[in-house]
């Protein structure tokens, strides 16, 4: 087992799959808030936002890859963990600072491309939590969705 590529070994998640979907689903309601705040410059307020989706109580990277470790066919693993990376690629690009060596607030020309780049990353993000979902059971997205709705 130690000769064997750590990202190829799939340990089956304890809970059932809508569990760790719910939280995708709670982070994945919040980007269209940050469009406002990216677009409102609210930096400080971004950085809070992407802790809880990063952090607690949503974890979107581990939810992510237990949701995927949930899933029977190889195939769809494998495409969902590719998803996963991008995903947790775009969320952090969202805050511009992490990407871009700035260490001073941005003004002018730069703070429209930082908005600019923040908001692409949000939209693609976005497009790959849909993405994401889509291979996941219906059954197991409509509870999670039920579960969202009764929170």
């Amino acid at each position: 087992l130690s000769l064997i590529p750590s990202e190829k070994v799939r340990v089956k998640p304890s809970q059932p799959m809508s569990f760790y979907l719910l939280p995708i689903l709670r982070a994945k309601a919040l980007l269209p808030d940050l469009e406002e705040v990216v677009n409102n410059e609210e930096w400080g307020t971004l950085n809070l936002a992407l802790n809880s989706i990063l952090g607690t109580p949503n974890n979107l990277k581990d939810n992510l890859r237990n949701t995927a470790g949930c899933l029977e066919d190889d195939r769809t693993y494998d495409k969902a963990m590719a998803l996963e990376k991008e995903i947790m690629e775009y969320i952090k690009q969202v805050n511009f600072k992490e990407y871009f060596d700035n260490l001073t607030t941005p003004t002018g020309r730069q703070a429209l491309e930082f908005q600019q780049f923040s908001l692409q990353s949000l939209q693609a993000a976005n497009k790959k939590l849909d993405q994401f979902i889509a291979l996941m059971p219906s059954d197991q997205v409509a509870r999670a969705k039920s579960q969202l709705s009764n929170v």
